[in-house]
């Protein structure tokens, strides 16, 4: 029988035991538990390395058996040694995702977006309990969204967008409470917005746009979800009127819509919305007036695009206020009345399109149609065309505007000369003053526009002779003249118009002959010169415009034969030589084999067909 000093000396003896038990041995457990998970994340990455094909900046040289895991490229470990994040994104790598990467059981961070990756995602993922970030983006991946995602409780990031995943939009992804970014944009999937997803109460960004989404927006989207920041919606077949719930999202900074069948009055919900920075509306079926006091409200606006829809009324004067806009599109709208003299303080403005609108002049014809903007130096393009602007082009225009790429000002009721200082707008590309009232000459200052790409000067009542340079505008495509009262002849500098693609020159007093240069125009895909005074052959040189689909030389007064090289042009679809005086035969073979005898009406000369 044990002594009561005996007890205690046993009771102490165990308590040393158990004191240096967890003092020597649990480490050298910890430590060997270590070691096997720095193992087991080893074992993961090397056969990640074995399923990529192709590692082109060889970012995973340094993978090996040899090498401490945590030091290899892209791996970052805890102060236990465990793989904790993987990060490669951007490194062109091709090939797929193995099933042991749901190994990696300390994983916070898996981001391999921007590659080249591929195949299914392989549900083995759920198993990263401690995941937060997981970013596949920008690859080619296939399949569905696996529904055991939910079990990555963790999970704060999914990145899923532009790859070519199918199927719905898991329900059960409204679990991931912590969820703070959703993008699931330019992949291929259906069925409607899942209601679950407003349980993601932490959610900041919803990016679900390039989809093949439909039905409506959820209701509670505002009231759940009280934190989102970006809600990217565009590109789907969604419908419906916007949940009254959007205007409780005082913290939403994009809103984009556009490319759907929403409808509804959108701007009264806006406006309690005062955080918004861009606001894309366009190609839907939105209804009512832009709210006078939007400037008032939005003040941090900075992209406003609803082109495409049914707004109606006038383009509020409160838009002044709107200091950082620099995005204004309301274009393919039924707009009204004048632009109002506040949008001139938009200083920070770039692009400006308003076209195929309602909209008006305020004053007389003789003002600018561009003097409300004259202090929007910033503008990059000014796009009115299909309007009722009236008034001339101002000769400051070239000073107000040096950053201008792109003015269009076709189809509307201006007046008066094309001033010489428009050759001042050297990074001009397209200028398109067609459909309009202009008269005067073609100014030569325009030969300095050495950027140009788009030229339409057509249905005016122009005159003179062409005197451009066409040997300085060498980037020119398109070149349309037609419908005014030009006269002389083509200028035989046409031929170094060598990016030419259409040429229209129709319904003028163009005299002389077709140059022969005009076949060194090599892309030329359309040629229009009807209705001219034009004489001479047809030259042989068009033969050689491989790409040429539309030619048109009616109503003039050629002579001689049809050239047989003409005939030889494989894509050639459209011929008119009708009501001139060709003679001889018509070439049968080729692009002339099914055409119409209307192609050569009213040409005396003309023969039987030669085969």
């Amino acid at each position: 029988m044990m002594t009561g000093f005996q007890e205690r000396m046993n009771c102490k003896g165990r308590f040393i035991f158990f004191l240096l038990f967890f003092t020597f041995m649990l480490p050298a457990l910890s430590f060997n538990d270590s070691q096997h998970q720095k193992q087991i994340g080893a074992q993961a990455l090397l056969q990640f390395k074995l399923s990529v094909k192709i590692d082109p900046t060889f970012s995973l040289s340094n993978w090996l058996v040899g090498n401490n895991v945590c030091n290899w490229a892209g791996i970052t470990c805890d102060d236990q040694e465990r793989v904790v994040s993987v990060v490669l994104n951007g490194k062109a790598l091709s090939g797929r995702i193995p099933s042991q990467m749901g190994n990696l059981s300390f994983l916070t961070t898996l981001d391999l977006s921007n590659n080249l990756l591929s195949g299914p995602i392989p549900t083995e993922l759920s198993s990263l309990h401690n995941l937060k970030k997981l970013k596949l983006g920008s690859n080619n991946f296939t399949g569905v969204i696996p529904q055991e995602f939910t079990d990555c409780s963790a999970l704060e990031t999914l990145d899923l967008g532009r790859n070519n995943l199918t199927g719905r939009i898991p329900s059960k992804l409204g679990a991931l409470r912590y969820l703070e970014e959703l993008n699931l944009q330019s992949n291929q999937f259906s069925g409607e917005i899942p209601k679950s997803l407003s349980n993601c109460t932490r959610l900041r960004y919803l990016l679900l746009s390039s989809n093949m989404l439909e039905g409506s927006i959820p209701e509670d989207i505002g009231y759940k979800q009280p934190l989102l920041q970006k809600i990217s919606l565009k590109l789907n077949n969604l419908s419906g009127s916007l949940p009254k719930s959007i205007g409780m999202l005082r913290g939403l900074q994009r809103l984009g819509l556009g490319d759907n069948r929403f409808q509804g009055d959108v701007f009264p919900l806006l406006l309690n919305c005062t955080q918004l920075r861009e606001v894309y509306l366009s190609h839907n079926s939105f209804k009512g007036s832009i709210r006078v006091e939007i400037g008032l409200k939005l003040t941090n606006l900075q992209f406003l695009t609803g082109g495409g829809n049914n707004f109606s009324g006038g383009i509020p004067k409160s838009l002044g206020n709107c200091s950082q806009l620099s995005f204004l599109a309301l274009d393919h709208n039924q707009l009204s009345g004048p632009l109002p003299q506040e949008l001139g303080s938009l200083s920070a403005l770039e692009i400006l399109n308003l076209e195929t609108n309602n909209l008006s002049s305020r004053s007389s014809a003789e003002t600018s149609v561009l003097d409300i903007l004259t202090n929007c130096s910033n503008l990059r393009e000014i796009t009115l065309y299909q309007n009722h602007f009236s008034g001339v082009l101002s000769g400051c225009i070239g000073k107000l505007f040096p950053r201008l790429s792109k003015l269009s000002l076709s189809s509307n009721n201006i007046t008066g000369n094309i001033p010489e200082q428009i050759g001042d707008l050297t990074e001009l590309t397209i200028l398109s003053l067609g459909n309009n009232s202009i008269t005067g000459g073609i100014p030569k200052a325009l030969s300095r526009l050495q950027k140009l790409r788009w030229l339409d000067l057509s249905l005016n009542k122009l005159q003179d002779s062409i005197t451009l340079e066409f040997s300085k505008l060498v980037e020119l495509e398109c070149l349309w003249l037609g419908a005014n009262n030009i006269s002389g002849e083509i200028p035989s500098s046409i031929g170094s118009l060598q990016k030419l693609r259409k040429l229209d020159l129709s319904y003028n007093n163009l005299t002389g002959r077709i140059p022969d240069a005009i076949g060194k125009c090599f892309l030329l895909e359309m040629i229009e010169l009807s209705r001219n005074k034009l004489y001479g052959i047809v030259p042989t040189s068009i033969g050689q415009l491989k790409s040429l689909e539309i030619i048109d030389l009616s109503f003039n007064n050629l002579s001689g034969q049809v050239p047989l090289s003409i005939a030889n042009l494989a894509v050639l679809r459209l011929v008119n030589f009708s009501y001139n005086n060709l003679n001889g035969p018509v070439p049968k073979q080729g692009a002339f084999k099914n055409l119409n005898v209307t192609s050569f009406f009213s040409n005396p000369g003309i023969c039987a067909t030669s085969g």
